[in-house]
This record gives structure tokens, C-alpha cells and sequence, in this order.
């Protein structure tokens, strides 16, 4: 009985020692595994470079072979139980080597895979990108349109060319400006210009030749864009582009001609039309690919990419299109007569911009449509700085209660003045629903009246400078000169105080003007007090998420700036003229107005200010962020960004092979964690955040 007791507890002893025995083999298998053998990445790093060495003919080995000597006893039993242990390998064998190359392949596809995914997509990024880049920084030189030169439409009358000359004629002369080296060349563009318009001959010939078109389907009132011009002309721009993309000899291009020249017609006031001709050049430079003739493109900063208009029967076409135009504008009027709390509710909600109302007069449906055209074009336009509503004027005075601030109530037009009088009004980013500020206008007003209230409301915000903010503020309009005082990395009461000593120092200069003209002391003063300085922030270092600045937004051309400025911490910018000039030493800006009107002590530099490219321009996508950065990295962040890449590749080949979750939570945060320092992408993201958290305040209110 006890014999099968002792077989059993034998038995017990073997199984449990073989237990032991396999514990310490997996102990010994994991303090044998080396370092590379917990990185899959590394594993494959070196899985590439065995197999590049695989692949080499190993005749160093060869020779070592042939010359080694004759060993002992010892060395022959070492020997053999190497070759016993590793496979000879024949590297004269081209199929042997075929076949360790496929095996280290299969061994390690996922990381190489990964590693080679992650190796060309940062190649064709960073190449792609410097090439189009290398592009855009050569196209400097403008094509001439000598009715942008005189900002007249393409069917003005004889009339309007000749006050537009005249207007540009008394601000650009030489003697006005005796400082300013390129006024010369301005003031000859534009007499050459109004010479060509103003003569019916001189003019037909320049509609026919000035590249337009080179043989048919000539359009006078469309602006000829071409590789050299497009980027500042169109993708720049402030403004809702028409583009036809078309050739002269195309017969479908020839029967959508007229319906072209017929919304040129219409709606040439509100968006800009232009046309690329590829008869010779096949716009391969252009956003969009297209494939059949005519292709007719919408570009607007608001519409996000360019849309394309489908060209279907043409007796829908003339509907069609005028839809395409009338929808490049945002919908902005209140819905009173449906929802009387509409005005009420957005007042008191906080947003990422300023609001402005306009309260526009308007008896019938076809008066209020077309009164509120030029309201959404503003909109869309000025969409960088202020979210715009309107709302009929007599439908306001009807408003009452809650529905209807007090404060706000006061400031309408009179009702019985309702008809022949609009309000625009100026109101903070926080919800507050008292006006900062507004203005009472005879209707109907021109865009430019419009357009001088809406400078004067961003004066009261000092927004940060960019390349779109600078064609909003610091442009001059027909009637009046712009030039931008530009603060760079200022406080808020440093803007504040500037902002403050600009008032004392327009109102000081306003009143000398006054009083030199009513002694008759100069007769040539005319013009001294007929321009304005609105000041701006530069931020060369990021300010937040959607601040724009030279540091978290492309501005290739900003070094030129910045040596120019010699180390000063603001300075005048004539972006008519393209020159800037240094304010060095400055304690106060009480007297720039005066330095401004006589030219004193403006030491004015031409040549360092680009079109577009000196100044933030926050548009770019990741890929163009990211190659821009690589390019611009020191050797160390080059390094950390190396680094960075490597560990995320390491995580997800480990999710892919381990299928860990642990690893792909790991890869998560990671790649959430390289996001986070992109601008664009925080910028993109804000998007679907609530717009109270990113509600700007006023500096001057």
C-alpha cells in the first residue's frame, strides 16, 4: 500500500520540479533577451542594416577564411559547434540571399513599414513645401491693371476715372510726399493709367491687349490673373473672387461668354470677377485641377476651400450662376418678424469677435434685399474682426420690453426718420448690450462711409497685425489716407496709453490745421489733415491660441522688417506704398500726426516691407506648419522632433504587433500631445469650442 503512495508523491516531485524547471527557462530566456529586443523599432533598424549587409558580397569574409591558420584540438571543436549552432551562410548564392532578405522582411514588415510610411511622407511634405514655397517667394513683381492702379471699375465712365485721378493725383505728388522714394513711381503709374482710361482709343486698345485675352471672348470689366499676380490678387485677399478659368478658341468658353459679361454686369460692386486664360500658360500653379472649359471657381477667406460652379443646360445657367455669386455672402439679417427675441439673444451672447449691427431702412422685400447687399459683403470681408446682423429700422422701433435694451433703444434713428436714415453699431465680444459706440448715417451711405465707421470701431480694439488685418486697416479708401501705427509685443496699457495720445494727437493737429487755414498762411493745405492712424499689435512671440504672430504663423519676409527696424519697438506702416519707418526712442505718440502731415524726422524705408509676406499669415494648413517649422528648427529641437517621431512610430508598431492597448493609449497621447503645439490645429479646434472662452476685450473703450 505504500509502494503506490511513494510512485505518486515521486511523480508529484517530477511534475513540480518540471514546473521549476520551465520557470527558471523563461527567467533565463528574459535575462538573456538584449536591450534591442524590448524595441521594436530599434529591432528593425537593425533588421535593415543586417540586411543591407545580407545583400553586400562579403569578401572580407572570404579572405579571412582562406588565410586563417590551422588551430588545435580546441579551436577545431569551437569551430564546429559555431557552425553547428549558425547556419553557413553562402553569399555567392544570389538565392540565399533573396531569401534572408524575405525573412528579415517578414520578421519585421510592420515597423519597417512603418518607419518607411513615416520617411517619405516627411520627404514629400518638407519637399513639396519648400518647392511651392520657393515659388510664391518669386513672385514679386505684379502685373500692371491700370484700373487697380486708379481703383476704378472696369466699366467706369469718363467722369469717375478723372475724380479718381484727380483724388490720387494731390496724395501721391512728389512734392506732398518729399521723403518718399517710391511716390515718384506711384504718381507716373497713375497718370499713365488715367492717360490709357480716360481716352476712348488708348482705352479700347488696352482692354484688347492688356492680357485679358489674346483672341476672342475679350471681357473688359474681368482682371487678367496669371501665376505672378494670383497669390496677392486673389488667395490674399479680402474680398469673394469669380474665377474663369477658360480659352479664347473654346466654343463652349464662347457660349458661356455672355452669361459671364451679365454677372460682371450685376454684381460687379460686390464680388471681383477675373479670368485665366490657358490658351498658353495651363494654370498648373492654380489651387484647383481643372478638366473641362469653362471651369468657374469661388475664392473667399470665409468659404474655406474654393468652390466650383456646375455647368449644366444652359438655360439654367443665368439662374445658376447668380445664385453661385449672391451665396459668396453669410446670411446676417435677424429674423424678427419670426423670432422676436433674435435681437435680444444676440446681444447677450459672448463670442470670439466684436459685433456690429446696422439698422438699415427698407419698405419693401426688393428695397431691404438690396440695401443689406453691401451690409454682407462688409460681413464677409471684415469677417477677421467683427461678426455683423442687420435688422430693418422700423421693425426695431417696433421691438418692445425685453426684447428691446433701453440703452440701445435710444440710439435708433428717429422713427419717423426711418426711411431716409441707417444706424451702425459697435458692440463689445462679452455680451454686453449697451453700444460702445455708433453712428447715424443718411441712407443710402456708400460702402466707404461704412467702411470709415467700421476703422474707427477697431481703433477701440488694437487687434493684432496679419496679412488679412492689414488690408482691412491699414489700406486707405478712396477718400481718405491710412497709415498704421504698429506696436510690437506691447502691454495692453502700453496700447492703451498709444491709443489715447493718438486721440490727443489727431484732435491737437486737426485743430492747428483749422486755424492755419483761417490766418492764410499756406494755400496748400488741403489735404494735411485728411488721413487717419489706427494703431495695431505685432506680435512677434504666440499670444494664445488665435493671436496671430511672426512665431506661430508664416511670415517668411518678416526678418527683412525686423532689420529694418534696428531694435525698435514700434513703427509707421504705408502699406499703400509698401514702406515702413522706424519710431526709435519714442516716449510718446502725441506727435505723430504732425510728423506724419510735414514729413519730420521719417526716416522712410522702401524695400523691406513684401506685399504678403512680411506679415502673419495664419492661414496655412499642418503640413505646410510642420515643414515650415522643420526648416526653421535649431539642430536640437531638429533632434527632439526626431525623437518625438521615433517614439510614436515605436507605440503604434507595438499596438499593431502586441495588440496592446496599453501601447495604443500611449500612441494616443502622444500624438495629442505633438498636436497641441501646432497653431493650426488649436485653431481649427477652437472652432468647435463655446466662442465666450476666446471673447476678445476692448483697450480703449
Amino acid at each position: 500500500m505504500g509502494k503506490p503512495a511513494a510512485n505518486g508523491e515521486l511523480r508529484q516531485r517530477k511534475k513540480g520540479k518540471s514546473e521549476d524547471d520551465g520557470a527558471d527557462d523563461d527567467l533565463l530566456e528574459d535575462h538573456k533577451k538584449g536591450v534591442l529586443d524590448h524595441f521594436i523599432m530599434l529591432r528593425a533598424l537593425v533588421s535593415i542594416f543586417n540586411l543591407v549587409v545580407t545583400l553586400m558580397p562579403s569578401t572580407e569574409k572570404k579572405a579571412a577564411g582562406d588565410e586563417a591558420p590551422t588551430s588545435g584540438k580546441g579551436d577545431a571543436a569551437k569551430k564546429k559547434a559555431a557552425e553547428k549552432d549558425e547556419p553557413k551562410m553562402d553569399y555567392s548564392d544570389k538565392e540565399q540571399l533573396k531569401a534572408a532578405a524575405r525573412e528579415q522582411l517578414k520578421k519585421n514588415f510592420i515597423p519597417i513599414f512603418l518607419m518607411v510610411v513615416g520617411f517619405l511622407t516627411c520627404l514629400l511634405i518638407i519637399g513639396g513645401e519648400g518647392h511651392g514655397e520657393s515659388e510664391r517667394l518669386d513672385r514679386n513683381k505684379i502685373a500692371e491693371d491700370y484700373y487697380s492702379t486708379l481703383g476704378v471699375a472696369r466699366d467706369a465712365e469718363g467722369t469717375e476715372v478723372k475724380r479718381a485721378y484727380k483724388t490720387l493725383a494731390k496724395r501721391w505728388h512728389p512734392d506732398k510726399n518729399p521723403n518718399c522714394t517710391t511716390c515718384q513711381e506711384t504718381f507716373g503709374k497713375i497718370a499713365v493709367a488715367y492717360e490709357t482710361l480716360f481716352d476712348g482709343k488708348k482705352r479700347a486698345a488696352y482692354d484688347e491687349s492688356g492680357g485679358i485675352a489674346t483672341a476672342e471672348l475679350k471681357s473688359a470689366r474681368s482682371v487678367p490673373l496669371t501665376a505672378e499676380n494670383f497669390d496677392q490678387m486673389v488667395t490674399y485677399s479680402n474680398d469673394v473672387w469669380i474665377v474663369e478659368i477658360f480659352k479664347p478658341d473654346d466654343g463652349s468658353c464662347a457660349q458661356f461668354h455672355p452669361f459671364w459679361e451679365a454677372q460682371i454686369q450685376k454684381y460687379g460692386h460686390l464680388v471681383r470677377f477675373g479670368r485665366v486664360d490657358v490658351s498658353t500658360d495651363l494654370g498648373k500653379w492654380l489651387p484647383v485641377k481643372y478638366r473641362v472649359l469653362p471651369t468657374i471657381l469661388k475664392f473667399g477667406r470665409h468659404l474655406g476651400s474654393p468652390e466650383i460652379f456646375p455647368i449644366t443646360a444652359m438655360h439654367e445657367t443665368p439662374q445658376m450662376l447668380m445664385k453661385f455669386v449672391l451665396t459668396s455672402f453669410p446670411n446676417i439679417g435677424l429674423p424678427l418678424h419670426l423670432d422676436a427675441y433674435a435681437l435680444s439673444r444676440w446681444m447677450h451672447g459672448a463670442g470670439r469677435r466684436h459685433k456690429v449691427l446696422l439698422a438699415i431702412p427698407g419698405k419693401s422685400e426688393e428695397e431691404r434685399y438690396k440695401s443689406h447687399l453691401i451690409a454682407r459683403k462688409l460681413a464677409s470681408r471684415w469677417s477677421e474682426l467683427f461678426e455683423f446682423r442687420t435688422a430693418e429700422t422700423g421693425t426695431l422701433h417696433k421691438l418692445a420690453g425685453d426684447n428691446m435694451p433701453a440703452e440701445f433703444k435710444d440710439m435708433l434713428p428717429p422713427a419717423n426718420e426711418a426711411g431716409s436714415k441707417a444706424g451702425i453699431y459697435f458692440l463689445s465680444a462679452d455680451g454686453a448690450v449697451k453700444p460702445k459706440a455708433h453712428a447715424i448715417l443718411e441712407w443710402p451711405a456708400t460702402e466707404d462711409d461704412i467702411v470709415m465707421q467700421l476703422l474707427s470701431f477697431a481703433q477701440m480694439a488694437a487687434p493684432a497685425l496679419s496679412t488679412r488685418i492689414a488690408d482691412l486697416l491699414c489700406r486707405s479708401p478712396a477718400d481718405k489716407r491710412v497709415y498704421c501705427l504698429v506696436l510690437l509685443d506691447p502691454p495692453d496699457t502700453a496700447v492703451k496709453r498709444a491709443m489715447e495720445e493718438l486721440a490727443e494727437s489727431q484732435t491737437q493737429h486737426i485743430k492747428e490745421v483749422a486755424e492755419i487755414r483761417e490766418n492764410g498762411e499756406a494755400t496748400n493745405m488741403e489735404e494735411e489733415d485728411n488721413f487717419i492712424v489706427p494703431a495695431v499689435r505685432l506680435f512677434r512671440r504666440g499670444r494664445g491660441w488665435l493671436s496671430p504672430s511672426t512665431g506661430t504663423c508664416r511670415a517668411p519676409k518678416f526678418g527683412q522688417v525686423e532689420t529694418a527696424l534696428g531694435g525698435a519697438n514700434a513703427m509707421l506702416l504705408d502699406l499703400d506704398t509698401g514702406r515702413i519707418a522706424a519710431l526709435k526712442g519714442l516716449t510718446s505718440f502725441r506727435g505723430v500726426y504732425p510728423q506724419i502731415a510735414y514729413e519730420e524726422s521719417l526716416a522712410w524705408v522702401d524695400e523691406a516691407l513684401h506685399p504678403f509676406l512680411s506679415l502673419p499669415d495664419c492661414d496655412e494648413g499642418m503640413s505646410q506648419h510642420f515643414a515650415r517649422s522643420v526648416r526653421q528648427s535649431s539642430l536640437l529641437e531638429l533632434l527632439m522632433k526626431i525623437v518625438t517621431l521615433f517614439l510614436l512610430l515605436e507605440a503604434l508598431a507595438k499596438t499593431a504587433t502586441e495588440r496592446s492597448v496599453k501601447w495604443g493609449v500611449g500612441a494616443g497621447i502622444l500624438l495629442l500631445i505633438t498636436l497641441m503645439r501646432s497653431p493650426p490645429f488649436l485653431r481649427s479646434f477652437s472652432a468647435y469650442l463655446p466662442g465666450s472662452l476666446f471673447a476678445p476685450m476692448l483697450l480703449n473703450a
